[in-house]
């Protein structure tokens, strides 16, 4: 598995029990470096579970399947043309 245990709980219950047991809860700080991106991705995530309610899951599924050591294989990686078709290096 590549992620966390954390990886299986949600935003949502973590600021759920955060706020039952009086937590403080503290920004990301990317968040305000990245400005939207993580709003977007949540948005995102939320439209797509509409039509697929489980898609979390099935993202989580597949994550334990990634064989992590090709990640960074260079036999796998085209350091010349990182993005495919584009012909920029």
């Amino acid at each position: 598995m590549t992620g966390g245990p954390l990886v299986f709980v949600s935003e949502e219950l973590t600021s759920a029990y955060a706020e039952e047991q009086g937590m403080p809860i503290t920004p990301c700080v990317c968040s305000h470096r990245t400005g939207t991106v993580r709003r977007g991705m949540r948005e995102f995530l939320d439209r797509v579970k509409q039509d697929h309610p489980r898609v979390l899951e099935t993202m989580l599924s597949a994550m334990g399947r990634i064989d992590t050591p090709r990640l960074l294989d260079r036999r796998f990686l085209d350091l010349e043309d990182p993005v495919p078709g584009s012909g920029r290096p």
